[in-house]
C-alpha cells in the first residue's frame, strides 16, 4: 500500500512531466512557424520605426524653428539629429514606463537608446516608401 506522501510525490512528478512536455512542444511549433512569422515581425517593426520617426519628426519640425535662431543649432540634420532621437527616445520610453509603474533598469535604459540611436541613423531610409531595405532583392 502507498503512502499519502509517495502519492503525493509521484502526482507533483507527473504534473512537473507534462508542463515541461507542453513547454517543449509549444517551443517547437513555435520554431516550426518561425519562417511563416518572420515577415509579419519584421513588418510590424518596421511599422513601430516609421512611427518613432514620424512622432519625432512632428516633434523635431516644431521645436527647430523656435530653438534655431538662439542656439544656431538645426536639429533635423546629422548629429544633433542622432542625439535628439536618443533623447526623445530615452524621455518617452521612461516616461512609459513610470506611468505603467514597470522597473527601469540598465537594459531598459539600453534598449531606449538604441531605439533612439536606430531611428536617429536610419531617418532617412525610415521616410521612403518602401522603408528600410537591407540588402539587394533577388528576384
Amino acid at each position: 500500500m502507498r503512502t499519502a506522501g509517495g502519492l503525493l510525490t509521484q502526482l507533483i512528478v507527473a504534473i512537473t512531466v507534462m508542463v515541461l512536455n507542453l513547454f517543449f512542444a509549444s517551443v517547437a511549433t513555435l520554431f516550426r512557424l518561425l519562417p511563416f512569422i518572420m515577415p509579419y515581425v519584421l513588418r510590424g517593426g518596421m511599422l513601430a520605426l516609421q512611427l518613432s520617426r514620424r512622432f519625432y519628426f512632428m516633434i523635431l519640425s516644431t521645436l527647430t524653428p523656435r530653438l534655431q535662431p538662439w542656439v544656431k543649432i538645426n536639429l533635423m540634420q546629422g548629429l544633433w539629429r542622432i542625439g535628439s532621437t536618443i533623447v526623445l527616445s530615452l524621455s518617452f520610453g521612461l516616461l512609459v514606463y513610470l506611468l505603467i509603474a514597470f522597473p527601469i533598469n540598465g537594459w531598459t535604459v539600453l534598449i531606449l537608446v538604441a531605439h533612439g540611436l536606430f531611428v536617429g541613423l536610419t531617418w532617412d531610409e525610415l521616410s521612403r516608401e518602401d522603408g528600410l531595405t537591407t540588402g539587394v532583392k533577388i528576384p
